[in-house]
């Protein structure tokens, strides 16, 4: 089972989480995040520009 979710950080900059667990157990296999950051204002129709990814495995 994978989970993602969006905090926000500031006006153009988010993180992303993401969390794998086994289906069976609920047990966490691996998590990571990454930060997206913005580039214009929101509907000016710019695209996210993404970072290198930072995750961390458990």
């Amino acid at each position: 089972m994978t989970e993602a979710w969006e905090e926000h950080c500031g006006r153009r900059t988010a993180l992303y989480r993401l969390e794998v667990r086994r289906a069976a157990d609920g047990r966490l296999v691996t998590a990571g995040q990454g930060r997206v950051f913005r580039q214009g204002e929101e509907g000016d129709g710019a695209r996210p520009q993404e970072d290198r990814p930072r995750g961390e495995v458990r």
